[in-house]
């Protein structure tokens, strides 16, 4: 039955990269999930690329697929400000990543808080 749910997820997956465009974004990601039995676990890592609905995390300590997440991204400052910001989401991991069976990161799809639009900003040029 877990091989269908993956199947699905793979499918949905596809589907979500279709919809809009990723950008390449690497800042301080924290994030956390609860197991089926009810522990909290947490994490942290670095974003790979970001979109509209949904973000890719480079990190060792990966939720499984189909494991509810809460995020944090801590996006750096802008147009010279020393103010930083904060992307919050919630969502769904989605995929797991291995290298030589280990795992190097997880993708979710995210829905993040209102007020944010990912957009390309013009420091990512």
């Amino acid at each position: 039955m877990e091989h269908n749910f993956k199947y699905e997820l793979y499918g949905q997956q596809r589907e979500r990269r279709a919809k809009g465009p990723r950008f390449e974004l690497s800042v301080p990601v924290r994030f956390q999930w609860k197991r089926r039995d009810g522990i909290e676990h947490a994490g942290s890592g670095t974003t790979r690329d970001v979109s509209g609905n949904g973000v890719f995390i480079n990190c060792d300590c990966v939720p499984p697929p189909g494991a509810e997440v809460e995020l944090i991204v801590d996006m750096p400052p802008m147009d010279g400000s020393r103010k930083s910001a904060q992307l919050h989401g919630k969502g769904l991991a989605i995929r797991v990543e291995e290298k030589d069976g280990r795992p190097v990161g997880f993708g979710a799809e995210m829905t993040f808080d209102s007020g944010w639009k990912i957009e390309a900003p013009t420091w990512i040029q």
